[in-house]
């Protein structure tokens, strides 16, 4: 089953504790223009912000069922956002933009290969001084946190299982979603997903992004990265 076509029904309730407003914020602090692109913009809690803010959003993300419910919120508040299915690293848009983000483990459901690769793109999609924002859960995240581990969460229409399995050869972490979810009758029905995450050094990434003139690294505070960081923030200039 394609990834996010049962967990978008619940994304943003599982997702409720992530800072949103504080990335939003930390980019609205940044100056960047005022024609932006996001990629793996999910169900819309960076890009609606950014618009309401007066910034010319286009979202980008593979996920149908996620588009869906963003373009459903931004229908609401009558913003104008241009919403894009596409794979991120196919994209080929004949068009430059002050800024590009792609926030919430984005980079991390794409290999290392194919990250290269889309920070290619992102450097040709962006126009002269133009700045990247992004951020990846870190090696020490996926490795030591998630790594082979089981969670298990209980709502009060659905609950689910989340078992990891560690696949060092690839610098990946497999992840089993069973979801068991309440009917009007009080009944449960069982669907399940799959997802994989990858994780990349801070050294590599550093290397993949030598073609921009500025790097800026930040924990998930914005602070100093430490070893045990779980998040990492970047701010890229073209």
């Amino acid at each position: 089953m394609d990834s996010y076509s049962v967990l978008a029904k619940y994304y943003d309730k599982l997702m409720g504790g992530f800072n949103y407003n504080e990335i939003a914020s930390f980019i609205l602090e940044q100056n960047l223009g005022k024609c932006g692109l996001e990629l793996g913009s999910g169900s819309g809690e960076i890009t609606i912000p950014l618009a309401e803010a007066g910034y010319n959003m286009t979202a980008v993300d593979m996920s149908t069922e996620m588009l869906d419910i963003a373009q459903k919120k931004a229908l609401k508040k009558a913003l104008n956002i241009r919403f894009l299915c596409e794979d991120i690293v196919e994209l080929d848009l004949d068009k430059q933009f002050d800024f590009i983000v792609a926030i919430c483990d984005v980079f991390n459901y794409i290999n290392n290969e194919e990250l290269a690769i889309v920070l290619d793109k992102c450097y040709n999609m962006l126009k002269p001084n133009g700045t990247l924002i992004f951020d990846v859960s870190s090696e020490y995240k996926l490795k030591e946190v998630l790594g082979n581990n089981i969670y298990f969460e209980e709502y009060d229409d659905f609950s689910y299982f989340w078992q990891n399995e560690l696949d060092e050869k690839e610098n990946a972490v497999d992840m089993d979603l069973v979801f068991f979810i309440k009917d009007k009758n009080g009944k449960y029905d069982r669907e399940e997903e799959t997802q994989t995450q990858y994780y990349v050094s801070k050294q590599n990434l550093l290397k993949m992004l030598d073609k921009f003139s500025k790097v800026e690294v930040f924990d998930d505070n914005f602070n100093k990265v430490k070893k045990d960081s779980t998040r990492l923030f970047f701010k890229v200039v073209k």
